[in-house]
C-alpha cells in the first residue's frame, strides 16, 4: 500500500501485514520519524507533532462535551 510522507510528500510502500497502529518508522526519503495510523482499514503515516496535536484536540473535545 502506498502512503505519503506528510513532511517531504514522497510516496513509499507499507505492507498492511507488517505494520500495526502506533508503529514507528522513518521516511525513506527525508528520515523524519513517523507513526502508523489505521483509518478505515487503510494505513496512513503521521509525524509525531501531528499525532500529538490530534490527541490534544480529542482530549479538549471530550472535556468540552462534558461541560
Amino acid at each position: 500500500m502506498k502512503v505519503i510522507c506528510p513532511e517531504c510528500e514522497e510516496y513509499f510502500d507499507l505492507s498492511i501485514n507488517e505494520y500495526d497502529e502506533g508503529d514507528a518508522l522513518d521516511c525513506p526519503e527525508c528520515a523524519i520519524d513517523l507513526t502508523v495510523v489505521v483509518q478505515g482499514g487503510r494505513l496512513k503515516v503521521k509525524t509525531e507533532k501531528q499525532r500529538i496535536l490530534e490527541e490534544e484536540d480529542e482530549f479538549d473535545q471530550y472535556y468540552e462535551d462534558d461541560a
